[in-house]
């Protein structure tokens, strides 16, 4: 009897993962609403059905019909978005857990994003899932690597606010603006990333690092940079006019009214200036050139003030011992 049971539980095992097997291995298509007000993101569960296996899952949600559910039921214009999720979740202490995320939406998408946002709700805990926060009164369409059984949790399908399960406990509610670590269209990338390839890469579109909001800069670093060496090429009007013979430079007396007046020199930026917009390297280089060739002149000519006295002084005392 005992040898009876064992061999049954093993099996029966031997089913349970081959059903498993067979079902994460198979490609799945649907489609799914997410009710709701067009304004909110609200939570949508999908599994991690490759969780026990050795690979990824592999989420495509899209809707590419711009005219898909209207809101005003008439002709109009809701957007359209192609995304892909690559995900392995946490459950139970998995080390190689992430979820990666690519977007595509076209213009009137990326002001009004359909995705806020997603999040690992695994923990270590049974639930082996992710949400991910789509735009209510949307209809979406997906395809996985597996049967990923998405369930929206819009207070209409599914009661809200969305109760975490296992270990990882808390509750998740809808979104009423997309997250700043979410590209409306591009790529985000939950683990660190190296280019090798040795060929030049090229970006056309600003670079922010540390920030989203790069201030119409092409490069923005919110933190500390290094670097080996810059290079500023072409700073307007390099400012070697200061040796030209017709180049007005301030009296000693004017420079010292100034400053008494202004608290800085004249043609520098204030500190408040500074503070406020940052300075650009190269137009502060140029101003401090600037200053310097100033600097210069105002030394010669007090040199030669000084050459002048003292020949004047030698004058003096050689008529005093005559």
């Amino acid at each position: 009897m005992i040898f009876r049971n064992v061999t049954r539980n093993i099996i029966v095992a031997i089913v349970l993962v081959l059903t498993n097997y067979m079902t994460a291995g198979a490609q799945t298509v649907g489609s799914f609403r997410v009710e709701g007000d067009f304004d909110k993101f609200y939570p949508v569960q999908f599994n991690d059905c490759n969780w026990w296996g050795n690979v990824a899952t592999v989420l495509e949600i899209g809707r590419s019909n711009v005219h898909q559910d209207n809101p005003q039921n008439g002709p109009g214009w809701q957007g359209s978005m192609i995304s892909r999720f690559r995900y392995h979740v946490t459950a139970w202490g998995n080390g190689s857990h992430f979820i990666d995320a690519e977007i595509n939406q076209e213009g009137y998408s990326s002001t009004k994003p359909f995705i806020a946002g997603w999040e690992d709700v695994s923990g270590y805990g049974p639930n082996n899932s992710i949400i991910i926060w789509l735009r209510g009164n949307s209809t979406y369409f997906y395809r996985a690597s597996c049967e990923v059984n998405p369930q929206s949790f819009d207070g209409i399908q599914n009661p809200l606010p969305y109760v975490i399960a296992g270990d990882n406990v808390g509750t998740l509610t809808y979104k009423t603006a997309k997250e700043p670590y979410v590209q409306s269209s591009g790529i985000t990338n939950s683990r660190p990333f190296s280019i090798v390839n040795a060929a030049p890469s090229l970006m056309t579109g600003p670079l922010s690092i540390g920030t989203m909001d790069n201030k119409g800069y092409m490069l923005a670093v919110n933190g500390n940079a290094i670097f080996a060496k810059v290079t500023v090429k072409n700073p307007a009007n390099w400012p070697d006019y200061v040796f030209a013979s017709d180049y007005s430079l301030p009296s000693l007396q004017e420079l010292d009214n100034f400053i008494q007046e202004h608290k800085h020199l004249p043609g520098t930026p204030t500190a408040a200036e500074i503070k406020a917009n940052g300075q650009d390297i190269a137009d502060i280089q140029v101003i401090q050139q600037q200053k310097i060739e100033e600097l210069t002149l105002y030394l010669i000519k007090l040199s030669k003030e000084l050459e002048e006295q003292r020949e004047r002084i030698k004058a003096l005392e050689k008529q005093v011992h005559q």
